[in-house]
């Protein structure tokens, strides 16, 4: 009888250990769904339990990175119902290669990862001298800082991850006719005039289309297919982007996209990776 127990006992621990064996090893395959961004993806510092903890863990947590369930990438990977794992941070800039050899050291992104999506670059500063550069010199090769450290990253995913496709995608406009509306709750609007600025706006979001090209990796104009929807649209159901906060465009920061800008991300960078 005991050593009948001893077998039984052996046979569970066995059972037991496989399947941990068997969790660590479909872990270590991938998440179907991997993203990285700044705040306009996290949008950390959401409510309640909207809050999620990012996979991050740094070694001296002075900066844990929180995001929020309803953001474009949480809803992205539930509209595929993809397995996520969501390395967006509020204030991303040169620390995203941090992040990229994160996901990769845990298994996060591996063989089984089949979306790999970069919203990235507004925190960025080489972002900014690119598009400056590439508006006023068009057509001829640069050395670039910002596409150079998307290739070295890239390059990592393809290695581990050599099914997944890396997708690139711009930002949402903020200003209109270089108006940006610092207030607007649909009955009260204060615009304020900075001229050339949707120009940028626009070269900006356009040197990220050019860099996925150069990288090449899929790209997602949201820039273009989100106008109308800044933060003068006089629909509050609408109005993805706002300066300041307000009760009839809710959002989780300034300056940022609403509640239903997120929900609109995630419609239009659904269907594109549908589509293609």
């Amino acid at each position: 009888m005991k050593n009948l127990k001893i077998k039984i006992t052996a046979s569970l621990l066995a059972l037991t250990a496989s399947f941990s064996l068997a969790q660590t090893a479909n872990a270590s395959q991938g998440q179907e769904m991997v993203t990285f961004g700044d705040s306009f993806t996290a949008n950390g510092g959401a409510p309640g339990k909207r809050s999620s903890a990012s996979p991050f863990k740094p070694f001296i947590p002075i900066h844990p990175c929180f995001n929020d369930k309803r953001n474009w990438a949480h809803q992205t990977a539930g509209n595929f119902r993809y397995s996520l794992a969501d390395y967006s941070c509020n204030g991303t800039s040169y620390q995203i290669d941090a992040y990229v050899n994160d996901a990769i050291r845990t298994g996060n992104i591996g063989p089984n990862t089949k979306e790999v999506v970069f919203m990235y670059g507004g925190l960025q500063p080489d972002t900014h001298i690119d598009s400056l550069a590439n508006a006023t010199l068009p057509n001829i090769p640069k050395a670039s800082n910002y596409r150079g450290l998307l290739r070295f990253d890239f390059d990592k995913i393809r290695r581990v991850a050599p099914k997944a496709r890396i997708t690139m995608v711009n930002y949402l406009p903020m200003t209109v006719n270089d108006t940006l509306c610092a207030f607007n709750d649909g009955t009260r609007v204060v615009p304020i005039s900075f001229p050339g600025a949707t120009t940028a706006e626009a070269e900006f979001n356009r040197e990220i289309g050019r860099a996925a090209q150069a990288l090449g990796a899929n790209f997602i104009n949201l820039y273009d297919q989100a106008k109308t929807h800044d933060t003068c649209q006089p629909d509050p159901a609408q109005r993805w982007t706002v300066a300041m906060k307000t009760r009839t465009a809710p959002s989780v920061m300034p300056m940022h996209p609403t509640d239903v800008g997120h929900d609109g991300m995630a419609g239009i960078i659904t269907r594109e990776l549908q589509r293609h």
